[in-house]
């Protein structure tokens, strides 16, 4: 099942301390208190390159809730079956999560994109879920239509999506390339 409770191996040893900066700061900050996160149905987005550290930032904020105590889930978007069933299965369980991962959004197959509509809207309207986004697509805040996000998910779920999220925006060189 591509739900899983723990983040990918190689960033599974993450920890909140690993990123500087403002950066880390806003992670440390969300990090401390993952029951006020709940409680405000916290949405964090966080984008940039390939290799910027996404993912790790991701891992990181997952590790320390789940060591607070809070049950949480990671979709990797490359692990969504492309089987219609095996997909609906995978995003019905993660659908009801207390606290949601979704890893590389955009990477999905292209004809699961509809279920993931779906999952965006159960997880906008559900009371006391935390979601948190990493993908590598452009979401420019300020350019309504004109970005990746609206081609893949169309303009009303980028307006949700972003709307009401804490945007976090990584930049720089691919780390695994250097």
């Amino acid at each position: 099942m591509s739900g899983k409770q723990s983040p990918p191996a190689d960033v599974r040893h993450a920890g909140l301390d690993d990123t500087p900066g403002d950066l880390g700061d806003l992670l440390r900050a969300l990090g401390a208190d993952a029951k006020a996160a709940r409680q405000a149905s916290e949405r964090v987005f966080i984008y940039g390159p390939e290799g910027s550290g996404k993912s790790h930032a991701a891992a990181a904020l997952m590790n320390a809730w789940t060591e607070a105590g809070q049950l949480c889930f990671w979709l990797d978007c490359f692990d969504i079956p492309g089987s219609p069933m095996e997909a609906d299965e995978v995003l019905e369980t993660v659908a009801a999560a207390p606290v949601l991962f979704i890893d590389d959004l955009g990477k999905e197959p292209a004809h699961i994109r509809p279920k993931m509509r779906k999952l965006f809207q159960a997880r906008l309207t559900k009371a006391n879920a935390v979601t948190v986004y990493t993908a590598n697509l452009d979401i420019d805040p300020e350019d309504r239509e004109d970005c990746a996000l609206s081609e893949l998910y169309g303009p009303s779920i980028r307006s949700r999506l972003i709307g009401s999220t804490t945007l976090v925006r990584y930049t720089g060189k691919d780390r695994r390339l250097a």
